[in-house]
């Protein structure tokens, strides 16, 4: 349901009673056709195909910067209008947000991991397996605090 005050707004814009535009999307058609009218006229795509791959890979690149995942996902927002890219839903953003940030965890945890020498690798390896008196490694023990 749209809201009468939307309504009466848009109708005035329109210049048509408010109570004209109550069945305007009931048929799933008139909106599609409506979408890619508005589409043609401003240039804006869909987030699909190539779009969809270059916003994706851009994801992956800001995600070893970004704070957190609303960090993320904000930069994700503010770079569609720049591709003039109909935001996806939600759900999608937030998908792709949390993909891009576990892919950047690892490619930064590679990075860590390649530059250690063996002896720090083998230290490593004594915090994550040596377990401690409540069942828990050393190094799960030492995050706690």
């Amino acid at each position: 349901m749209i809201p009468h005050e939307v309504l009466s707004f848009i109708g005035v814009q329109l210049g048509i009673p408010a109570d004209a535009l109550l069945t305007y999307a009931a048929r799933r058609q008139t909106r599609q056709q409506h979408m890619e009218a508005l589409r043609e006229i401003y240039g804006y795509k869909t987030f699909a195909g190539r779009g969809a791959r270059d916003l994706r890979d851009w994801l992956f690149e800001q995600a070893e910067e970004a704070r957190s995942n609303e960090d993320l996902a904000q930069r994700r927002v503010a770079r569609c209008p720049e591709t003039l890219t109909i935001l996806p839903a939600i759900s999608t953003i937030e998908r792709l947000c949390a993909d891009a940030l576990v892919a950047a965890e690892r490619r930064i945890e590679t990075r860590i991991a390649d530059g250690l020498d063996t002896g720090a690798r083998e230290r490593l390896d004594g915090l994550l397996t040596e377990l401690l008196d409540a069942n828990i490694s050393r190094f799960i023990w030492l995050r706690q605090f």
